[in-house]
């Protein structure tokens, strides 16, 4: 009997409990709910299937940023971004970061940067801030008498007006989830206006106010209702100003913060905030109240987090572009992207990095491969391997070689050092320019040696010591001069491979794919530089004809050689010498009977080629130097061919798997025997022609 009046006492007990937690989650519920109307098909525009194009990203200040919701350029190339430890921390042109300003928050959302410099940042816990070097300053924190609850996005018009959203009226920052549960439209559009310190409302009852944009002709802006999957157009301008209208709906996942892009399209950021097959949970006022009463639910139901994707919209309102990493494997709950300077930024709230796709140094064309050469090239073979080793062991990587009158040869090497080797076979350590980048050399009609150092620009040795014979071109420093040749009249040839980058990035130009070489020309009488040819693409090795009527120079990244006539009714003319060579011409230099020898260097590997044919993959390599192995240039072969002065190859020699002599970058002819300079060996290669 006992047991049944306690078994009876505990039932009612539990009953009293079961019912007393129904009238808590009904009655004392934190949220009123509504419905949500979840996504359909987008009827609207076609959407292309998820991609992993997000898995190709490059990380930025990976471990350092905590959190990076938004991301912000300024005109300047300085990058901002807003982190939850409440730093707003900024990347500098050459990569290195700064902490500029510490915010007492954990709620910094959308940022923009101000048209008269400094920073405009949504605080979700203070309002509408505006960050100078100077400090901090609220802009606005109350509306109509109310605290500003949940500040997200801001921009700023050329009128400098400022627009921003508030996701939610009625939830904080924190319970962000309680308003997608509620599903009701408690978000707005304000608009702060910075000479009357005064805030006014644009659009009231949004569906989660977030992002916000405004177009190219500053006509329209575009604001994110995150929870209704749409965003809208609201116009500032025109017959329509004023209306509002939908501006892309049925979205594939909610739209979190949006940008807008250079060409007047604009990039909209996905956030998942349903989990599939718990669609049922928005379509029951009940279920909502028992989750909101039971916040760890939350997790189960809302938001699959560890998903990213992102797409760009015309200004007509059809989806361009998506870009997606489906299970998060890189990116994931992906909140902002901005494209600046071809590259597109990504913030996102979960993980612990900023990440950027395809940032790098570079902004490449696509390399034009060559075809079949159209001239008959005799099969790879195994001359080279006939070589005698001159210098072994003394020589690092001797890139160039040149024979004065007497017999002498020269050679510069990677220790900085201008070696000879007398006819009697010693080798005399002549001058050393405390240089690594010594390239191209030849010697001079008046005794001594023209040098290309890539580091210093043109230098003249002679037995007296180093003249600077040419530093700087129109202000600017010769940063990569590469090979050289003096004419029978005292005028000075020589090429500058690149104009924006320097020998230590020679990648760098090869993956740009960019005319950035110039051919120039020095007169010592004058000690004046000009400009002979620009827009080359590599501009390496140099040579004038027998007759000085035309000269030669080689656009490694090409495959080809150009002629430049210096005589004759086409003087002042260019044209093709040679193209679609089976691989990039270096140095080039004439042979006592008319010809010219050339050698060609791999700049990729066999099966690798489509590299050269992704803009995006060589925005990899870029930011990832030691990946330039496995795609450029097989260094262990070798080749040089004889090619006649009307452009046919006559001879080709070869080793090609770099059995004895490696990446040859230079071929000299003198008295039938070719002298050959490689920066991977530690001789200069002689080779018998007869």
């Amino acid at each position: 009997m006992a047991f049944k009046i306690i078994l009876k006492n505990s039932g009612l007990f539990f009953l009293g409990c079961l019912i007393a937690t129904a009238l808590e989650i009904i009655f004392f519920s934190p949220i009123s709910p509504d419905l949500i109307e979840l996504p359909l098909a987008s009827s609207s525009v076609s959407v292309s299937p998820p991609n992993n194009q997000l898995q190709r990203v490059t990380k930025l200040g990976e471990g350092f940023l905590k959190g990076p919701e938004d991301v912000a350029v300024d005109e300047n190339g300085i990058l901002y971004t807003a982190t939850r430890d409440g730093w707003i921390r900024k990347m500098h042109r050459n990569g290195s970061w700064e902490n500029w300003k510490k915010q007492q928050s954990q709620g910094l959302l959308g940022i923009t940067t101000a048209k008269g410099g400094g920073l405009i940042v949504c605080d979700s816990e203070k309002g509408l801030l505006k960050f100078t070097e100077d400090g901090v300053t609220v802009l606005a924190s109350h509306f109509h008498g109310s605290e500003i609850r949940f500040a997200d996005d801001v921009i700023e018009a050329s009128d400098g007006s400022i627009y921003f959203t508030v996701a939610s009226t009625k939830f904080s920052f924190h319970n962000w989830y309680f308003d997608l549960l509620e599903a009701k439209p408690h978000g707005q559009l304000l608009k702060y206006d910075p000479s009357m310190e005064e805030t006014s409302i644009v659009l009231d009852g949004l569906y989660f106010a977030n992002g916000v944009a405004l177009s190219k002709d500053e006509d329209y802006l575009v604001v994110c209702e995150t929870f209704r999957f749409r965003c809208l157009k609201y116009w500032l301008k025109g017959e329509s100003k004023g209306e509002t209208e939908i501006f892309i709906e049925n979205l594939p996942a909610a739209p979190d913060n949006i940008n807008l892009a250079p060409d007047g399209s604009f990039w909209i950021a996905l956030i998942q905030v349903i989990y599939e097959g718990t669609e049922f949970v928005h379509t029951s006022k009940v279920l909502k109240q028992i989750i909101a009463n039971f916040p760890k639910l939350v997790n189960y139901i809302n938001g699959a987090t560890k998903r990213a994707a992102v797409i760009n919209v015309g200004a007509n309102g059809n989806i361009l572009k998506r870009l997606d990493d489906p299970n998060g494997t890189v990116m994931s709950f992906v909140t902002s992207a901005l494209e600046f300077d071809d590259h597109l930024y990504l913030g996102f709230l979960i993980a612990i990095t900023l990440q950027i796709i395809f940032f790098s140094p570079i902004s490449p064309d696509l390399l034009q491969l060559p075809v079949v050469s159209s001239v008959p090239v005799s099969p790879p073979n195994n001359q080279l391997q006939r070589v005698t080793k001159l210098g072994q062991g003394l020589l690092i990587g001797p890139e160039d070689v040149a024979v004065d009158e007497n017999g002498i040869l020269y050679t510069a090497t990677r220790d900085g050092w201008i070696r000879r080797l007398h006819r009697n076979g010693s080798w005399e350590n002549w001058k050393n320019l405390q240089s690594q980048g010594l390239l191209g050399i030849t010697t001079a009609k008046g005794g001594g040696l023209f040098v290309c150092d890539s580091d210093k620009g043109l230098l003249k040795l002679t037995e007296d010591g180093i003249t600077i014979l040419a530093s700087h071109f129109d202000g600017s420093e010769i940063r990569f001069a590469d090979d050289v040749i003096e004419s029978s009249d005292g005028s000075i040839y020589f090429s500058v491979a690149s104009t924006k980058f320097k020998r230590h990035n020679w990648y760098l130009d090869l993956l740009e794919a960019k005319p950035h070489g110039q051919l120039l020309k020095y007169d010592p009488p004058t000690d004046q530089t000009s400009i002979v040819l620009d827009g080359l693409y590599f501009a390496n090795g140099v040579a004038l004809s027998k007759d000085e009527d035309f000269l030669v120079v080689c656009e490694t990244s090409r495959f080809r050689c150009l002629k430049y006539w210096l005589k004759g009714e086409t003087k002042g003319e260019t044209e093709i010498f040679i193209d679609n060579l089976p691989a990039g011409p270096d140095n080039i230099n004439l042979a006592p009977d008319g010809s010219f020898w050339i050698a060609l260097v791999q700049i990729f590997y066999e099966g690798r080629e489509f590299v050269h044919t992704s803009k995006a993959l060589k925005h990899v390599i870029a930011n990832f130097p030691e990946l330039v192995k496995y795609v450029i240039g097989p260094t262990k072969s070798a080749a040089v061919i004889n090619v006649g002065a009307n452009g046919n190859i006559l001879k080709r020699f070869g080793d090609p798997n770099g059995t004895v002599m490696s990446f040859v970058t230079s071929a000299l002819e003198f008295q039938d025997h070719l002298y050959l300079g490689s920066l991977n060996t530690d001789f200069v290669g002689k080779l018998p022609l007869k």
